[in-house]
């Protein structure tokens, strides 16, 4: 399952979205897991919450971050990764 894309951004604060997520028997605190498994380095805060936000600097060229995400409620059961890209275009204007 696909998390979600951001088509393009510039630069600035992107927020992730991990509210979707459930838990299918119902019964327990969901938990959340970002990191980012490949692209530029970029700050990502919030990491353990359902809508972390990333930090995006300016960039000179066309370039792709994909972020995963893997939730539990409460150590029973675990999501399979989820992925989600954004893709940095230079500002030109």
């Amino acid at each position: 399952m696909t998390v979600g894309k951001i088509p393009f951004h510039f630069f600035g604060s992107v927020t992730l979205d991990g509210t979707k997520s459930y838990d299918p028997d119902g019964g327990g605190t969901l938990t959340y897991r970002w990191r980012q498994i490949s692209g530029p380095t970029v700050t990502l805060t919030g990491t353990t919450n359902s809508r972390p936000v990333v930090n995006v600097a300016p960039r000179s060229s066309v370039q792709r971050c994909v972020f995963e995400l893997v939730v539990t409620d409460g150590g029973k059961l675990a999501s399979a990764p989820s992925t989600v890209s954004v893709t940095i275009v230079p500002n030109f204007g």
